[in-house]
């Protein structure tokens, strides 16, 4: 990482033409800090080696300049990094028994910041630091507030903000190398640059499994399924309906949800819930159907801020509402800003999981059309929706456009598509084969498909018996080697890297040889850019590190490597 040594000797006098320029002045409180670090007199000082972390928001983001004013002890020299959202903005040089200040430039866009002040095992056990003042200068009053140390959910709000970030940074330039750097333990201010190519974002390849909500059923496919090593997701929609949670006003039931969501994060899979609410008559719970207008939107908010509430943590996104298309019994009777309200409620308890809406299996590009108008209908009445979760059916018999068509038509939209689920019609042969592939890469080629979820049966489990056929098998050979067979890696001198990225987490795994173990790894896209603490492991493994999106306890890994990979493995 490149640092710019910044020119020091700016006299203490001159604090005060700073704190004329407008901004705020850092309060020093104690929290926020590691190492040696005491406040008295609104002085900050400690010995050897400390970090100091000082939270704040912006709305609308800001331009300025850092100033610290400080001093190092008679026993030698000091010398500081400042390091704003992660990324270096410069060092100090702080000379002893004699105060000086410097500045250093940051620019920050809305939202949460974290700057930082680090002095590294470099600096003599003996020698002692002392910071009476730290400045942001430039941004106007009220501008950027400083947020309390003590709160204990900013490092999870803040790692969650800069995911987004680099998400939206790596989708504006998909194609493109991103710069990751590698710190080995033996050497930790020293970066190892690598680059690595994302083949692409998002929740990848999983699989759809049907109208089935009987627990034991979903377990054993989801058991067999899993064996494959092809998959990082999964939707099962029975799992979330509403007449089975609520057979009674208030009075839940998710003994069967949460088994289910258990099952799928105990074998790593990605769990992707609902829809909480069907456009279908009857598929909402007997006592609703018949309830006036006013008191049937009441209970169907009620239900959806419950739903969202309970598969915070468990799932990546919830369908809030679907069968759109097939039918529009709420709409009728509600209208268009019933989704609005539904989205609104299910994002107020269950921040971090994405809501989605959902359209019915689309065979034409007329049916697309028409669903295409449903959904900018949504959007024009306000409805906050992050993505849509769209069927599609293509035949395996002949060669079938219907897919590029019917995707055409849907972007427009311009929200992210979750295909689910992908059902083949037709028999399958050898040609089918091929097909199913082309037609598979092609919706993962198209920049706003996030992911695809094939149906169940199309892999391994075919009706209710749990053995996959021939077809089922080649099939399985197919994609993993046009899929999987490319890790996403890259090889120097020191070594290879390989980098995943999942909707809301981060996986980065990272091979320095036997006798240097992976401590940090800093990934830069687009201007945007992160840096993952990795936990201590054995040297002669390496290091990994699995870090969850804000509410997220568990965040799996995507699907393992073919044991063929190995040339691309660590």
């Amino acid at each position: 990482m490149s640092r710019s040594r910044l020119t020091i000797g700016i006299l203490l006098a001159a604090v005060t033409v700073w704190a004329g320029a407008g901004g705020l002045e850092l309060e020093f409180t104690g929290s926020g800090a590691a190492g040696n670090v005491t406040v008295c007199d609104s002085v900050l000082t400690w010995t050897g080696a400390a970090q100091v972390t000082f939270w704040m928001e912006s709305a609308a983001g800001f331009t300025g300049q850092v100033v610290l004013v400080g001093r190092a002890s008679s026993r030698g020299p000091a010398r500081l990094e400042v390091r704003g959202d992660g990324v270096s903005l410069g060092e100090f040089d702080l000379p002893a028994e004699r105060w000086t200040s410097a500045a250093a430039p940051w620019r920050a866009g809305p939202g949460i910041h974290r700057l930082d002040l680090l002095c590294g095992e470099g600096v003599g056990g003996a020698v002692t630091v002392e910071v009476r003042s730290v400045l942001l200068v430039g941004p106007a009053d009220g501008e950027v507030r400083q947020l309390r140390a003590e709160d204990t959910t900013l490092s999870e709000r803040f790692l969650f903000q800069q995911q987004q970030r680099l998400v939206d940074a790596i989708d504006a330039a998909r194609a493109g190398w991103l710069t990751v750097t590698v710190y080995r333990a033996t050497q930790p201010a020293t970066g190892i640059p690598v680059r690595v190519r994302m083949i692409s974002p998002g929740v990848r390849l999983g699989f759809y499994l049907g109208e089935s909500g009987d627990a034991g059923n979903l377990e054993e496919r989801l058991r067999c399924l899993a064996v494959t090593g092809l998959f990082s997701s999964v939707m099962s929609p029975g799992v979330l309906s509403w007449a089975d949670c609520e057979p009674a006003p208030k009075e839940y039931h998710f003994a069967a949800v949460d088994e289910i969501l258990s099952l799928a994060r105990a074998l790593e899979f990605r769990s992707l819930a609902g829809p909480a609410v069907s456009q279908c008559r009857e598929d909402l719970p007997s006592w609703a159907t018949d309830l006036p207008e006013s008191e049937l939107r009441e209970v169907v908010l009620r239900w959806a801020r419950v739903a969202a509430a309970h598969v915070r943590g468990s799932c990546d996104a919830l369908e809030i509402m679907g069968e759109t298309g097939r039918c529009n019994w709420l709409d009728e009777r509600l209208g268009l800003n019933l989704l609005r309200q539904m989205a609104y409620e299910a994002g107020m308890v269950s921040r971090g999981t994405r809501r989605l809406v959902g359209i019915n299996m689309v065979h034409t590009e007329s049916e697309a059309e028409a669903f295409l108008q449903t959904v900018l209908s949504y959007m024009e009445s306000g409805a906050r929706l992050d993505g849509l979760c769209l069927g599609l059916a293509c035949s395996v018999e002949r060669e079938d456009a219907t897919a590029q068509r019917i995707l055409a038509v849907v972007r427009q939209a311009e929200i992210p598509i979750l295909v689910a689920p992908l059902r083949f019609l037709g028999k399958m042969d050898e040609s089918g084969l091929q097909r199913t592939l082309n037609c598979l890469l092609l919706l993962l080629a198209e920049p706003r498909v996030e992911g695809v979820l094939m149906e169940a049966k199309m892999l391994r489990v075919n009706g209710e018996e749990c053995f996959p056929s021939e077809m089922a098998q080649r099939l399985e050979l197919l994609i993993r080697h046009r899929l999987y067979r490319e890790r996403i890696a890259a090889t120097d001198s020191a070594g290879s890297a390989r980098f995943r990225l999942l909707p809301g987490c981060w996986e980065v795994s990272a091979g320095m040889g036997p006798a240097h173990v992976t401590t940090q790894v800093e990934i830069q896209a687009g201007g945007a850019g992160i840096r993952l603490e990795i936990p201590a492991v054995e040297a002669e493994s390496p290091a990994e590190a699995v870090l969850p999106e804000a509410g997220i306890g568990s965040a799996p890994p995507a699907a393992a490597a073919d044991s063929g990979d190995s040339a691309n493995q660590e």
